[in-house]
């Protein structure tokens, strides 16, 4: 009789503060790689206070945004929402949407799916012509 073969279980683990984080302006995100085994990308957000995130659509990814701290104003195709931390919001593919904080800054965690893609990002800045 044969020996079943064990699998091992692995547990990712980590910590925001030890993600390599990316600078966009007053916007820094963290990429939460683990969360691709579940076929979805998780960025961690973080806006500086008094500022504003450039306007974004991502054409084929929908993108759920939970607020860990702060507060924001989100312009979703145009329209004004106030989020707090504690609120959830999903900004479905192809909507235009843009961020901003006021005296203090915000944090976020953001879930796409599809993931985002590492080669083929998903995030379009959209430039608004100015008559």
């Amino acid at each position: 009789m044969k020996t079943p073969i064990k699998k091992r279980n692995r547990i990712s683990r980590g910590s925001i503060s030890g993600l390599a984080a990316k600078c966009w302006g007053p916007l820094t995100t963290r990429d939460v790689g683990a969360a691709r085994q579940f076929n979805i990308s998780m960025l961690h957000e973080s806006l500086l206070p008094r500022s504003s995130a450039p306007d974004v659509v991502h054409l084929k990814t929908k993108e759920l945004v939970y607020i860990i701290q702060g507060r924001i104003k989100a312009f979703l195709n145009g329209k004004k929402f106030l989020f707090k931390n504690g609120d959830y919001f999903v900004i479905p593919a192809g909507m235009h949407h843009r961020f901003e904080t006021d005296t203090e800054g915000a944090e976020a965690l953001s879930i796409f799916v599809p993931p985002l893609g590492r080669v083929n990002f998903d995030a379009r800045i959209v430039f608004e012509q100015k008559p």
